[in-house]
């Protein structure tokens, strides 16, 4: 599970680098998943990410 999380996360972070993990958390439970924030910035964590100011 966390692997498809991981890659949907990176895809949609690549298209959007200003979105942190509130912004992806609505992302992801509007695909279905269901997360909650922690889980996310963990996982942004795990991939080196970090939301960017516009």
């Amino acid at each position: 599970m966390d692997q498809i999380l991981l890659a949907l996360i990176d895809a949609e972070y690549t298209r959007h680098p200003f979105y942190g993990s509130r912004r992806l958390v609505v992302f992801l439970n509007g695909q279905g998943h269901g997360v909650n924030r922690k889980r996310v910035q963990r996982l942004m964590r795990i991939l080196g990410l970090a939301g960017m100011a516009p």
